[in-house]
């Protein structure tokens, strides 16, 4: 080993402004990942929402298929109890 193999403040600079440049552009790439994670999950997230408010708005209209039908049918009972019943 000589001196020829030996650094020096420039050769330090340089290797510091080397691992700089790297560490930018993997910060950057890193940054760009986070991006498409965090937008996959709010597309996923609204998917989950609009699938939550179609579930909902459904099982809405069967409870109200369910209650009308219970009220004819309850209707249909009292105003037969009327007509037919014992008097």
């Amino acid at each position: 080993m000589g001196w020829v193999d030996v650094a020096t403040k420039r050769d330090l600079d340089h290797l510091g402004e080397r691992v700089d440049l790297q560490f930018d552009q993997f910060e950057e790439r890193m940054d760009l990942q986070c991006d498409k994670v965090e937008e996959s999950m709010d597309l996923r997230f609204d998917a989950t929402v609009a699938n939550f408010r179609a579930d909902l708005a459904e099982s809405g209209r069967r409870m109200h298929a369910v209650v009308l039908t219970a009220i004819v049918a309850a209707t249909s009972i009292l105003a037969a109890l009327s007509v037919f019943g014992p008097n």
